[in-house]
């Protein structure tokens, strides 16, 4: 799920970086924030962070399951690490 997620978070943050600080109020006509920008900074950041958010867990997953996959159990039940 979070393979998909993230570049579309991304994507859809970027793209609504690129259109004018006005956009709602220029298509809808309406003006929710008072024409500061703020709800439209939100729309574009919010995205955005959705999408870092779920890269660091990716990252954080992966990382644990590298650090399972290479810990070992040797016969005599003391832990063997290793590098390669």
């Amino acid at each position: 799920m979070s393979t998909i997620a993230l570049p579309v978070c991304a994507a859809t943050g970027i793209m609504f970086g690129f259109l004018p600080r006005t956009w709602i109020e220029l298509r809808f006509g309406v003006d929710p924030d008072g024409g500061s920008g703020l709800f439209e900074f939100l729309i574009t950041a919010l995205p955005i962070a959705v999408g870092l958010g779920l890269a660091i867990r990716r990252i954080t997953l992966y990382r644990n399951m590298t650090s399972q996959a290479i810990e070992k159990v040797d016969v005599m039940g003391e832990k063997a690490y290793f590098s390669g």
